[in-house]
């Protein structure tokens, strides 16, 4: 057996509470007495109650006390011990002990797990409400107990005076005839509620098997008409398929109109927007004619000629100054005009879809 295993062993003994220490000298030579002790005391850890010789004076006394320890953990724990191993008493019955002694340990962890939580689930159980409700309840029934204890004195005088009296024989039968009516009565009630409970039930009854008649008549009734065609119902067919044919025209159609109504709308737009553009040029223009104009006033001659006698300057003509402008535009206008046609027939509008 390896070192590392010893001193596992060894770990595992002390966590299940051991009271010697188990070192890897322990096991160096072999010896009994202390693997006896162990398995006694693994015993009676397992199993208090356990009755197991612990006499190894005698090398028989040895073997029963090993085949006993090893029958009891076969049986209990189904753990199969070799004993061989055991009477070598060294680093081998550690092995061996180490099973035991790590079933043991696996319980011990277990049962410490569930115990930590099963407290905590108590601690998170802990209804703080319910707890003070209790301790409210608890005060008022111990101050209304210490208030029936004060008056015990009187109550006992009381109770002692009633039963040391002589009983009325007379009195006790009248009340016990009177129990004996009120019974009786009680008993006619009883007997009234359970007739009038009968009728009930034959009334259900009934009325459950007129209701089940109706059903079965209904359901006849459905199967026939199920069965049976209406009159109108080839006629209904037919409308139904033409309103179906007719509903798939119309979509078309608001189709057709929604995409003609777009396609109407961007040449609008179009047009306004050349209309802007054209309005546009024709305001550049005029005022760069305007300016021109302005340009040509400002330098023209003085209108009396120089010394030498030359007749002065011709003045130029406003009219056909003006008329020169009007027919400029008008050369504009129908350059702008020929170029519309062109620009839509350059944007053919899409199929509808």
């Amino acid at each position: 057996m390896s070192f590392r295993e010893i001193r596992k062993f060894g770990e595992t003994l002390k966590l299940l509470g051991y009271p010697r220490i188990v070192s890897v000298e322990s096991f160096r030579k072999p010896n009994f007495e202390l693997v006896a002790d162990i398995l006694y005391w693994l015993v009676q850890r397992h199993d208090p109650s356990s009755e197991v010789s612990d006499d190894i004076a005698t090398e028989a006394a040895r073997i029963q006390f090993l085949k006993s320890i090893a029958e009891l953990f076969q049986v209990k724990l189904h753990i199969k011990l070799n004993c061989k191993k055991l009477y070598q008493a060294d680093g081998l019955a550690c092995q061996e002990l180490l099973k035991v002694a790590s079933v043991l340990k696996d319980a011990v962890t277990m049962r410490s797990e569930a115990a930590a939580e099963t407290a905590a689930e108590e601690v998170r159980g802990f209804d703080t409400k319910a707890a003070r409700t209790m301790a409210t309840e608890l005060t008022t029934e111990g101050s209304r107990l210490l208030e029936l204890l004060d008056g015990e004195i009187s109550h006992a005088e009381e109770r002692q005076i009633v039963v040391t009296r002589p009983q009325d024989t007379a009195r006790l039968e009248g009340s016990l005839q009177a129990l004996v009516r009120a019974l009786k009565q009680e008993g006619v009630h009883i007997s009234e509620a359970h007739a009038a409970a009968l009728t009930d039930v034959e009334s259900l009854k009934s009325k459950i098997e007129h209701k089940k008649t109706q059903l079965e008549r209904t359901a006849k009734r459905l199967k026939a008409l199920e069965v049976t065609r209406p009159a109108h119902q080839d006629e209904f067919e037919e409308l139904e398929a033409e309103l179906s044919r007719q509903y798939s025209a119309y979509l078309e159609n608001f189709r057709n109109l929604e995409y003609l109504e777009h396609i109407m709308r961007r040449y609008t737009e179009y047009e306004e927007r050349l209309i802007a553009e054209q309005e546009n040029q024709l305001r550049l223009l005029r005022d760069r004619l305007r300016k021109d104009d302005l340009a040509h006033l400002n330098d023209r001659p003085d209108d009396e000629g120089p010394d030498t006698g030359a007749p002065p300057a011709a003045r130029p003509d406003p009219m056909k100054m003006h008329g020169g402008y009007a027919a400029y535009i008008q050369s504009v206008n129908q350059q702008q005009q020929q170029q519309k046609p062109r620009a839509q027939a350059s944007q053919p509008p899409q199929q509808p879809g």
